[in-house]
């Protein structure tokens, strides 16, 4: 689940230097792995309301359990941490509109 960050050059290309880009590495616990890869594969299932994101499409959710190989018997779990994921990163979002 690493990914490099970008290095100079392909951040020049973009107009950006290192110091925009935020390379802080997260571990991701062993038993979270499989909420995190869904969590990310949903990363593009954002519904918008009139300025921000209002909650995860979840009529999507059935395609990433089969591409992310995920058991039924694992969805339940799952999903609950999908919740909790989803309600953490509308509250920074929200939390970083008031600021700015």
């Amino acid at each position: 689940m690493f990914t490099a960050p970008p290095d100079v050059q392909q951040l020049a290309a973009l107009g950006l230097s290192p110091e925009d880009y935020d390379a802080e590495a997260v571990e991701v616990w062993p038993d979270t792995e499989p909420a995190v890869r869904v969590f990310l594969l949903m990363r593009r299932q954002w519904i918008m309301g009139p300025r921000f994101p209002i909650g995860l499409n979840f009529c999507a959710l059935r395609e990433v359990w089969q591409r992310a190989k995920i058991h039924p018997r694992d969805r339940d779990d799952i999903f609950q941490d999908l919740l909790v994921m989803e309600a953490a990163a509308l509250d920074q979002i929200y939390a970083n509109s008031a600021e700015g």
